[in-house]
């Protein structure tokens, strides 16, 4: 079954591999059992459940219509000797079998509702046939650009050969690239060689080191003429009622699965102050880390580990009143998970820093980790023994 591309109020989060009836996700169609959310956990566990998306806020710099195209208004088109450009009614069977980034199946019917497409057509040209599309990058910082395009194209930035893709796709698949324009002007374009036709939707310029999901229309439903922001989602806790109240004998046990590699931000946080903080999460590209910042000092434990994009990985941590604190990690290849990863300790026994609310994919809605977090779990350790085999053997035992 696809996923269903859909819109949603900016206080409700989107929950990858599961329904929405209008007021609750539910697991498998509208009869089954909402999914409820309590303590930053969920009620599915299986590694095809993705879970609650988290980004960051982004803008789509893209001025044209992103998802419902009427005209070809805010696009240049630069025509060969007999190409076309215009906007194509899609069949829904087609839009309906998309393909992301990922290669993961998805349905862009319900953000293309009107099944309208853009369509340059060079079948009978001699020449390059080509577009770009309204708004600039407006700065040289790193951006990244991406559409769902359909058939032989070439897809780039307006300045440099060196950014475009060319390839075929037999159905609408996501395709993305990230570079640093050469100047503020720079555009997204698309193009058709010779005796090519190239079919797209959802176009998106994002200022970043990687893409977000896409932007393509604002809070009302509307898909206008103007760049589009949209704001982070954030997924705040509160402390109260679990392990973590005491500042120690607790354990965090998350599964994330990442939208981008090379994040280097926050999974888990709980932010008393400035100076005082618990944080889980990639400190560097290939270090994965668990930290109590107390009065400006760092105590940590630390694992080598890089996450992946769209690989799933879970994380075990510790906080304990005779061994200190430790962090583990393993990752999914498809098919298994790895071993969890030796045990990264450090032997300071303080009480983590923890606020009244904790916050899961992100630090004061802010620093975020971009990806899905099918569950987060908080875990009463007792007192009396020793954390690491406890928790492996409760998770053996699938009681954690």
């Amino acid at each position: 079954m696809s996923n269903v591309l859909i819109t949603l109020a900016s206080d409700i989060l989107p929950i990858e591999g599961a329904k929405f009836d209008g007021k609750e996700w539910h697991d498998d169609g509208f009869t089954a059992t909402p999914l409820r959310t309590r303590k930053g956990t969920v009620s599915k566990f299986a590694e095809t459940y993705r879970g609650p998306l988290i980004e960051p806020a982004r803008t789509n710099k893209v001025t044209c219509r992103k998802s419902e195209p009427v005209d070809t208004t805010n696009i240049v088109y630069n025509a060969s000797d007999a190409s076309t450009f215009s906007v194509f009614s899609e069949s829904a069977s087609v839009l309906a079998d998309a393909v992301d980034e990922n290669g993961q199946s998805v349905d862009l019917t319900s953000l293309c509702t009107s099944l309208k497409v853009y369509d340059l057509d060079n079948r009978a040209g001699s020449t390059l046939a080509y577009i770009h599309l309204g708004g600039t990058t407006g700065n040289t910082n790193l951006h990244g650009f991406a559409a769902y395009l359909l058939g032989s194209f070439i897809f780039g930035d307006s300045e440099s050969l060196a950014n475009r893709i060319t390839a075929t796709t037999i159905k609408y698949t996501r395709k993305q690239g990230v570079y640093t324009p050469n100047s503020a002007t720079s555009k997204m374009l698309i193009g058709a060689d010779a005796g090519q036709r190239v079919r797209f939707i959802l176009p998106d310029l994002q200022e970043g080191a990687f893409l977000t999901s896409p932007i393509c229309k604002d809070s009302t439903g509307a898909d206008p003429l103007t760049s589009l922001t949209r704001p982070a989602d954030n997924l705040t806790r509160p402390t109260a009622g679990t392990a973590l109240e005491g500042g120690n004998d607790f354990a965090i046990y998350g599964r994330v699965v990442p939208k981008a590699g090379g994040q280097t931000t926050d999974c888990f946080t709980s932010h008393v102050n400035g100076t005082n903080i618990t944080i889980i999460g990639p400190y560097n590209v290939s270090t994965f880390r668990l930290a109590k910042y107390i009065g400006g000092v760092i105590y940590q434990s630390s694992t080598s580990f890089s996450p992946q994009s769209d690989t799933p990985f879970e994380y075990l941590a510790y906080c304990h009143t005779i061994h200190g604190i430790g962090i583990a990690v393993r990752s999914w290849n498809g098919s298994v998970w790895s071993a969890w990863s030796t045990w990264a300790t450090n032997p300071d026994t303080q009480d983590a820093p923890i606020a009244a609310t904790y916050q899961i994919g992100a630090r004061d809605n802010a620093s975020h980790f971009a990806g899905n977090y099918p569950f987060t779990e908080i875990i009463k350790i007792p007192a009396s023994v020793e954390p690491q085999a406890w928790l492996m053997d409760q998770l053996s035992k699938g009681r954690i």
